[in-house]
């Protein structure tokens, strides 16, 4: 499988051309400019519609088992990226589809607007590259904090998803701000290892691991952007943090993996 990293996401030519607009203006003002957007509005209706329920997040890990996810069919899930590469293995599939990720939009875009899923939410950068589709909704992304630093210590999570999402560095933690603003009181994460075969160091150094699978197989050529693994980390902790003053649940049910900011929980024992 050839694997392509684009971790230097500026230096492709369409992603510069979806993200210079906002080089004329603040993100504050990008922030404001949304908020008057039918995306907006209907963010908005989203507010507390899974008041006090359990819902699911999923990951791409190499853990993630097709059989684990016909658990889920009857459960409310999020699911991101690529996910749909294991949709023929399963008959589940995510009540809300999430992509942020630039490599991502930028290549799969055309794929992802034709998913026969009822909510999918996108970056605003994609706007450009998405025909207008009923199913198809778009976050503002907003951080106040350099967005390329390699360990940042300052995430806050967002309580109006319809203003912006706050950035974490991880779709799933996006996913998790969407959790929160809907009400759900306990969340799982399914198929988040938080171990890369590549990723960056807090001195934006590569790690190289060869003994760790991709998170992205299955194809043969695959575009994904080198993760840092510190900078997910804190955004993890800050929702962790989030979560425990709102009297909110977030337990880790991945098979293995690396992520030991939430307390673990075995997912076998989830489902009577």
């Amino acid at each position: 499988m050839l694997i392509q990293l684009r971790f230097e996401m500026e230096n492709n030519k369409m992603i510069r051309a979806l993200v210079s607009p906002l080089k004329n203006y603040s993100r504050k003002m990008a922030v404001k400019t949304f908020a008057n957007t039918s995306d907006a509005e209907y963010l908005k209706s989203l507010k507390d519609i899974h008041k006090g329920q359990r819902c699911f997040i999923i990951g791409n890990g190499p853990s993630l088992q097709a059989k684990d996810l016909d658990k889920l069919k009857n459960e409310v899930t999020f699911a991101s990226n690529r996910i749909y590469h294991i949709f023929p293995k399963t008959d589940w599939r995510p009540t809300y589809y999430v992509c942020l990720d630039l490599s991502v939009l930028n290549t799969e875009c055309e794929h992802i607007q034709n998913l026969a899923l009822d909510n999918i939410f996108l970056s605003t950068v994609a706007r450009p590259l998405i025909t207008q589709k009923s199913n198809v909704h778009f976050f503002q992304e907003y951080g106040k904090f350099e967005i390329n630093k390699f360990d940042v210590k300052n995430i806050e999570m967002s309580e109006d998803i319809s203003k912006y999402i706050s950035i974490g560095y991880s779709v799933t933690t996006a996913s998790i701000q969407m959790a929160f603003y809907m009400g759900f009181q306990t969340i799982y994460l399914l198929g988040v290892d938080h171990n890369y075969a590549m990723s960056f160091n807090k001195n934006g150094k590569i790690i190289n691991d060869p003994s760790v699978k991709t998170y992205f197989g299955g194809s043969k050529e695959q575009f994904y952007s080198i993760q840092s693994t510190l900078s997910v980390t804190r955004g993890y902790e800050s929702a962790y943090r989030f979560a425990r003053k709102k009297g909110i649940h977030i337990f880790n049910a991945t098979r293995g993996g690396k992520l030991e900011v939430f307390p673990r929980v075995d997912f076998d024992t989830l489902f009577d």
